[in-house]
C-alpha cells in the first residue's frame, strides 16, 4: 500500500516527539450483545456509562494532534450505530496511517456497510479489521454466551475477505483470546482457521478480564502457540512498514511471556505519555488494565494535551515510569517497543531475518 510522504512526515514526528500520544484506544462504547466470561469489562467495570456524543467526539478531535495508530474499540464498537461517521471524525483530523475495529462479528451488515462508506475516503490509511473467534463450532458459541455466534463471525469474515478486492487498504484478522477455558484447544482453533480461511493474519491475546492462570504450564501452553503462530502466518501484510510492523508484534509477545515469567516489563511503559486509552465516557486511562483516570476531557474543553500537562495527569504518569508498572497490555507493550529507540536494533534485526 503506497503512503504519500505527508503521512509518513507526520508518522516520524509522531515517533520522535516521546512525550507525545501517538496510539489512541478509543472505547466508542461498553455495550456488547455478547456475553463473554473473560471480557475485561466483565470485571469491575460498568456495563453501560454515557457515551460522548458524535459531536463531543468532533470537540475531541479538532484538537487531537497526528496520530501513528487509532483503534476503535469496546465493548463491541459497531453497536454504535454513528460509527461510521465517529471514524470519520476522527480521521479527518488525525489522519492516522493505521485503523484497527475489533468486532464480535455478529453485525455482518454494519461492518461492511462501515469498510464500503469509510475505508474509500481515507485511501492512505490502512484499516485492521479483527474478528475475534476463540474456539470452533458450538465451543466458541458457549465461550462468547450466545448461539449462532460462530456461525456470524464467519459470515462477516467472508463477507469482509470478498471486500479486499475492491479497498486495497482492508486487512482481514482473527483474533483468538487465550485463557483457561479454551488453551488446550486453542492450537486446532489457529490451524483450521488457517487452513479454511485466508486470514491475513492470525493473532493470540492474553486474557485481560478473566483473572489468568500464571502457573507454569500455562506460559508454556501459551509459548507453545505462538510458535505455532509463526508457522501459521498469511501472506506478507499489504500494509505500509508490514516488515515492520510483524517484528513489532512479535517483540510485544515476547514482552507479554517477559511479564508473565518475571514479574517486570521488558522495556519502560510508555502509556500515559505515547499511548492513552479514551474511555467512551470521556475518562482518559493511561491503559486498559490500570483503571486509574488521568481525567475527563469533557473538563478540558476537549483538549488531549491540555488534560495529560494537569498535576493528576503528570502523578500518575511519573508513577507508572517509576514504579516499574507491568501487565499483558499487548497495546502497550507494543507502544513501549515503537516509541523506545532502544527497542529499535531489535526491531531491524527481526525485519532483517524475514527478508
Amino acid at each position: 500500500m503506497r503512503v504519500p510522504w505527508r503521512t509518513w512526515s507526520r508518522v516520524a514526528g509522531s515517533l520522535l516527539r516521546f512525550r507525545r500520544v501517538g496510539y489512541l484506544v478509543v472505547f466508542v462504547t461498553s455495550r456488547c450483545n455478547l456475553q463473554c466470561p473473560f471480557c475485561l469489562l466483565s470485571f469491575g467495570f460498568p456495563p453501560r456509562r454515557r457515551e460522548l456524543t458524535l459531536a463531543e467526539f468532533g470537540q475531541v478531535a479538532r484538537k487531537l494532534g497526528p496520530l501513528v495508530q487509532l483503534s476503535l474499540t469496546g465493548g463491541e464498537p459497531f453497536l454504535r450505530e454513528d460509527l461510521t461517521e465517529l471514524a470519520g471524525v476522527l480521521l479527518d483530523r488525525t489522519r492516522a496511517p493505521y485503523v484497527s475495529v475489533p468486532t464480535n462479528g455478529w453485525f455482518t451488515g454494519r461492518i461492511t456497510a462501515f469498510v464500503r462508506n469509510v475505508l474509500p475516503r481515507f485511501p492512505h490509511s490502512s484499516f485492521r479489521l479483527v474478528v475475534s473467534i476463540d474456539a470452533l463450532g458450538e465451543e466458541h458459541d458457549r465461550l462468547r454466551g450466545r448461539p449462532g455466534a460462530f456461525q456470524r463471525a464467519l459470515e462477516t469474515s467472508r463477507a469482509l475477505m470478498d471486500l479486499r478486492q475492491g479497498h486495497p487498504n482492508l486487512v482481514v484478522d482473527a483474533n483468538a483470546i487465550f485463557h483457561d477455558l479454551n488453551q488446550d484447544r486453542l492450537k486446532e482453533t489457529l490451524e483450521t482457521l488457517h487452513r479454511t480461511l485466508p486470514f491475513d493474519n492470525l493473532s493470540v491475546t492474553w486474557a485481560r478480564g478473566r483473572p489468568s492462570d500464571r502457573s507454569p504450564d500455562s506460559l508454556a501452553k501459551y509459548q507453545a502457540l505462538l510458535g505455532s503462530l509463526n508457522r501459521l502466518r498469511g501472506p506478507r501484510g499489504k500494509r505500509a512498514l508490514s516488515a515492520v510492523w510483524r517484528a513489532v508484534g512479535q517483540l510485544t509477545r515476547e514482552g507479554v511471556v517477559h511479564v508473565l515469567s518475571k514479574g517486570r516489563p521488558a522495556a519502560p511503559c510508555v502509556a500515559g505519555r505515547n499511548l492513552v486509552v479514551l474511555r467512551e465516557d470521556g475518562e482518559v486511562l493511561p491503559c486498559e488494565m490500570l483503571d486509574r483516570s488521568l481525567g475527563n476531557l469533557l473538563d478540558h474543553d476537549g483538549d488531549l494535551a491540555s488534560l495529560l500537562d494537569s498535576p493528576r495527569a503528570r502523578d500518575l504518569i511519573r508513577w507508572i515510569r517509576e514504579s516499574g508498572c507491568a501487565c499483558t497490555y499487548e497495546c502497550a507493550i507494543s507502544a513501549g517497543v515503537v516509541w523506545n529507540p532502544l527497542r529499535w536494533p531489535a526491531v531491524l534485526r527481526l525485519v532483517g531475518r524475514a527478508s
